[in-house]
């Protein structure tokens, strides 16, 4: 569909390819939970040090590890690899905003300048949610590499939201010939059109921008951007959702996600004018 519709040259798929250890190296602990994976179990979260969004997985050792710390009252990494450092906010040298280092010290200025209990803690959730994904990432290979023990090695994994309709382990040659329609999919024909889970992450991102932001006038001109770039993509959708459809193409679904996630859009919107009248 993409190629073809869109002039794309190339396709890539990752995701599936989880599930296939001819290909990746995922520590079994890892393999069982993604595996197992509902699409509940799958979300985009704010873990990532740089800021940006992240495909995560509920329950990951990762995710077990950083909530342990926190807990603990000792948040942050130690920072092994630096990789992933960028923040100048208090050192001139860049750091990770997932260190120890960068944590205490916006943890301590939070505590001095927010006053209201509730606010305080949401804002300290916002710096000690932040994971060293340059350790975590690696470390299902170096455990299956024999390389490093798995009760010192906080697992993380990336995966799309597609994993919850794979549920087991699969050859290399069973994914190649389910990609390339040689064999019965893997998978049920229900699973729906990869444009309309899109549609519902965009709506779902959109929510949490509304709902967590600071509303000022640029962020909320920026906001109704958003939402009116958003809404034209979906109508564009639906109108896609005519064509006549490939081998195992569900686009039929397309306007159902469609007709549901827009509502959502509307409600969520009203809301921001709502508070905008407040700003």
């Amino acid at each position: 569909r993409l190629q073809r519709d869109f002039n794309i040259d190339r396709v890539g798929v990752a995701t599936p390819f989880l599930l296939v250890p001819e290909v990746t190296c995922v520590e079994q602990t890892t393999f069982n939970k993604l595996k197992n994976a509902k699409e509940s179990d799958l979300y985009l979260s704010d873990v990532s040090p740089l800021g940006v969004p992240f495909n995560n997985l509920k329950n990951s050792v990762s995710e077990q590890h950083t909530t342990k710390q926190i807990e603990i009252g000792n948040p942050g990494s130690p920072c092994p690899k630096g990789f992933l450092v960028s923040n100048t906010e208090f050192t001139e040298v860049p750091i990770c905003t997932a260190s120890k280092e960068y944590q205490q010290q916006k943890l301590t200025e939070i505590g001095e300048n927010v006053r209201t209990g509730v606010e305080q803690s949401l804002e300290q959730s916002k710096v000690t949610i932040k994971t060293c994904l340059c350790d975590h990432l690696g470390n299902g290979a170096l455990i299956n590499l024999g390389i490093k023990k798995e009760e010192k090695a906080p697992q993380a994994i990336c995966p799309g939201q597609n994993i919850s309709w794979f549920s087991r382990e699969y050859s290399l040659i069973e994914m190649m010939e389910h990609l390339y329609n040689k064999r019965e999919s893997l998978i049920s024909n229900d699973r729906p059109h990869m444009f309309a889970k899109e549609i519902q992450m965009y709506v779902d991102y959109y929510d949490k921008l509304v709902r967590e932001s600071n509303l000022n006038e640029r962020v909320i001109k920026t906001l109704k951007e958003f939402y009116h770039n958003l809404k034209s993509g979906m109508e564009f959708c639906r109108n896609f959702s005519n064509k006549q459809p490939y081998k195992s193409e569900n686009i039929e679904s397309i306007k159902y996600w469609v007709d549901k996630q827009i509502i959502r859009l509307e409600e969520i919107y009203y809301r921001l004018l709502g508070e905008k009248s407040q700003v």
